[in-house]
């Protein structure tokens, strides 16, 4: 159980992760405001920049780490 719970934290995201740690030290309808407020000013943000929305944009934040990735090659038999 142990190695699955830790399994889970390293597959999470940073949100996921701060959501969590919210959420084990305040109430529920105070974590709900948290997100809520994190939203609008996100929102807010883009809303004042006149961007549109980009699903992609926390990729060109320099402080994600990338994962290595690989790109091997399948051959079809």
């Amino acid at each position: 159980m142990q190695r699955a719970n830790a399994v889970a934290v390293e597959q999470a995201t940073a949100e996921q992760i701060w959501i969590r740690g919210l959420a084990q030290r305040l109430p529920f309808g105070k974590v709900l405001v948290a997100i809520a407020n994190k939203h609008a000013r996100q929102l807010w943000a883009m809303l004042a920049r006149d961007e549109d929305y980009d699903a992609e944009a926390w990729l060109k934040h320099p402080m994600v780490q990338r994962p290595a990735t690989s790109r091997k090659q399948t051959v079809a038999a």
